[in-house]
């Protein structure tokens, strides 16, 4: 038995349109510490990986640790219309029958759906152990522009760290486009212990991002030739987190 109550159900939504982004199905960790699961894509480029405390929710019980694995599409499509940051969002599930309550007192707005689900056992894909010696924080619209105006140079997107910035450089065909970015111009925080370069897949980069939408700020870490992390914080004290595989 799963019972559990959150204050917003945009949020909630956010997440699970970002894990949709991966698979139309995603197994989600239900156990005595919070809610939690991870996805690496079919050709092993990318993986997304969520992990919300039971404290984050306002109720939240679970008889025994379970996986269940929902279809994201079919509960995308019910409650994108319902989704408000002032309407709340239960859960219960028992032997593979979950509902789900959307209530927003202010609006006067109801929305239940039922679905089908399947248990298993606890599934854990642990994350990339990997050394990164940068790390910098940004605004959503700082990496979504330079993602976007890169694509039109090339499908390949180089990140670069120096003394005190980082660089975002795409090149092809003579054409090169190239984004500086420096503490406060406009990261909100950058550390680098030692300069770095690596390339990464911008159509990859892009999905990730889109994952993270709705989320606020970002904060991404990446080093020589390893895997770069883009995470968003979730309300609480959870987090999203998608990691991309560099190009060697």
């Amino acid at each position: 038995m799963i019972r559990l109550l959150h204050e917003s159900s945009e949020l909630i939504y956010n997440v699970l349109n970002g894990l949709g982004k991966f698979s139309p199905n995603f197994s989600l960790n239900f156990t005595h510490d919070g809610l939690s699961g991870s996805k690496l894509t079919d050709d092993k480029v990318a993986m997304a990986s969520v992990f919300i405390p039971n404290t984050a929710f306002r109720e939240y019980e679970v008889d025994k640790p379970v996986s269940v694995t929902f279809d994201l599409g079919a509960l995308r499509k019910s409650f994108s219309k319902v989704k408000t940051g002032s309407a709340s969002l239960s859960l219960t599930e028992a032997n593979g029958l979950v509902k789900l309550v959307v209530r927003d007192e202010k609006r006067g707005i109801r929305s239940s759906l039922n679905l089908r689900v399947t248990e298993g056992e606890i599934q854990k894909s642990p994350e990339p152990k990997v050394s990164s010696s940068v790390e910098f924080a940004c605004g959503y619209k700082v990496m979504e522009t330079a993602i976007s105006e890169s694509t039109v140079i090339s499908e390949e997107l180089e990140f670069k760290a120096f003394a005190d910035s980082i660089e975002l450089i795409s090149s092809e065909g003579g054409r090169t486009y190239t984004a500086i970015l420096r503490r406060d111009k406009p990261l909100k925080e950058l550390t680098i212990e030692a300069e770095a370069s690596s390339s990464y897949s911008s159509e990859v980069l892009n999905m990730g991002l889109q994952a993270l939408g709705g989320l606020g700020d970002l904060r991404i870490s990446f080093g020589n030739q390893v895997p770069i992390r883009l995470s968003a914080e979730i309300e609480g004290g959870g987090y999203l987190n998608v990691w991309v595989a560099p190009r060697l």
